[in-house]
């Protein structure tokens, strides 16, 4: 019935990490502003992304990355494997490795092995 929870499962589709100059309007300070208010700003359950992600620069040597991921969707320990995760990425960027390990199974997956 309509009382009932329901789970929705949305379809996998491609997403673009915004990117923005921030050195000469505002720099770090500007870019604390907007990352405070983009962090109160709350993230539709449906039909958008249950998450954002920003590269911000902040002056030629400096750039900062923002994410946003909605409660519903992760918990403290998701947070530390996606922040342990980016910082792999960027490491081996730095070194001009190109080869990426590709994304580990979904939960959704693991459900379904489970139920197997």
């Amino acid at each position: 019935g309509e009382d009932e929870p329901k789970q929705y499962i949305a379809e996998d589709e491609p997403f673009q990490i915004e990117c923005f100059d921030a050195s000469e309007s505002g720099g770090a300070d500007g870019v604390l502003k907007w990352g405070q208010a983009e962090a109160r700003r709350p993230l539709p359950l449906y039909g958008s992304p249950l998450f954002k992600f920003a590269v911000v620069r902040i002056s030629e040597e400096e750039s900062w990355f923002f994410a946003k991921v909605h409660h519903i969707i992760s918990d403290g320990i998701s947070m530390t494997i996606l922040g342990n995760r980016i910082t792999d990425i960027y490491l081996k960027l730095a070194k001009g490795e190109t080869g990426l390990e590709p994304v580990q199974s979904s939960f959704t997956e693991h459900i379904q092995s489970e139920l197997e």
